[in-house]
This record gives structure tokens, sequence and C-alpha cells, in this order.
């Protein structure tokens, strides 16, 4: 096997491990926010969808997940969780080095939307992976009113492969929503990944 098959049969096993390691804190955290209060929330309302599109890429629309998000190519749904409460789903595109990756969780009851609970919720996703670690965390772009939410970043390492891992979280009170970047570390990031985050949407935004 050459040295070049070798780099990409380890890049790939290395994204999945990462990816892997994502849900399982994802599907962890949402089983710790079973325990909050049930609460109906008025909540303001979320702009519609963008106009603007990059012709090369799709405008990905799931209307279980309440969602639409610019994508570089079609995606497909790698995981599903049920839990008695809440179901969770990953959908996920790969394009060359980079995977986009939203994970997204429906509540069957109303949950508490407040800081307090989306610090729970986030601090249990982005905290706890021995592959990845947290970096910084900032304002949501985009912001979602209804919604509470923060923007992150993580230095992903294995062996001698580095990556990044950007993304966005939003807390609602039917809907949590992982919006996620993965890709190789370099001084900037690559335009899509903005592309990607900013075009994030909701169909209905009181839900």
């Amino acid at each position: 096997m050459s040295a070049k098959s070798r780099s990409a049969r380890f890049f790939t096993l290395f994204e999945i491990g990462t990816i892997v390691i994502v849900i399982f804190l994802y599907i962890a955290v949402s089983r710790s926010m079973k325990t909050l209060a049930v609460q109906k929330s008025n909540l303001e309302s979320t702009t519609g969808l963008p106009a603007a599109q990059d012709a090369r890429w799709i405008r990905y629309r799931n209307d279980d997940g309440n969602f639409s998000i610019l994508m570089p190519l079609e995606p497909k749904e790698i995981y599903v969780s049920e839990e008695s409460d809440d179901v969770s789903h990953t959908i996920q595109a790969i394009s060359g080095s980079t995977s986009y990756t939203v994970v997204y969780q429906k509540a069957k009851s109303e949950r508490m939307v407040n800081e307090p609970a989306f610090k729970q919720y986030m601090s249990g996703f982005t905290r706890n992976s021995t592959v990845c670690e947290f970096v910084r965390e900032g304002p949501p772009s985009p912001a979602m009113p209804s919604y509470f939410g923060a923007s992150f970043r993580e230095a992903c390492h294995s062996r001698d492969q580095y990556r990044s891992l950007v993304g966005n979280m939003y807390l609602g009170k039917r809907y949590t929503y992982t919006i996620l970047v993965l890709f190789p570390a370099a001084t900037s990031d690559p335009p899509s990944v903005k592309r990607f985050n900013d075009s994030f949407s909701l169909i209905d935004a009181s839900k």
C-alpha cells in the first residue's frame, strides 16, 4: 500500500472516529436534557430563508428537522437515535477533505429554554472529548432570536492529523441543532465553512 493510500485510509478512519465521538456526546447531552422542566415559551420569530446562494451548492431542506442549509452536495442521514422523549438525527455531506454535518434533536414535549439549560447542553457537548480540545466560544452566526445559541471552535488531532471543528449550537423549545464543519487545520478557514454555517435557517420559526 502506498504512503498516499495509507494517508487517505487514516484520514477516513480519523474523520469517522471524530464524528462518532461527537454524535455520542450529543446523545449523552440529549439524555441530560430530559431532566429539565417543561415550559411553554412565547418567543420571537426569526427571519425567512436567506435569498443568496452559490450556484455550485444546493439548499438542502429537512421538513422533519424544521431547517434548511446550503450543502456542497446532497447529504445523507448517517445516524438516528430514538429515546423515550427525543429523536436525534445526523445529516452529513463530505466534499473532498471536509465534512459538513447537522445534528438535530426533535423533542416530543416542550423543554425549558434559558441560558443555564443551554450552557449545560453546550458544555456536555464540547468539553468531554479526548480527540478534540475546546478553543473558544462566541455569538452564533446566524443568530436565532427564538433560540439560545453560540458558535464554537475545537482543535482535533490524532497522530499526525490536525483538523479544526467549527460550528454553532442552538437550543429551542422543540428542537436543538448542532451545525459542524470538520476540515484540515490551516492558518485561515476555507470560505465554505462560513458559507455553510451562515446559511442555516429555520423553516417555521415558531417551533
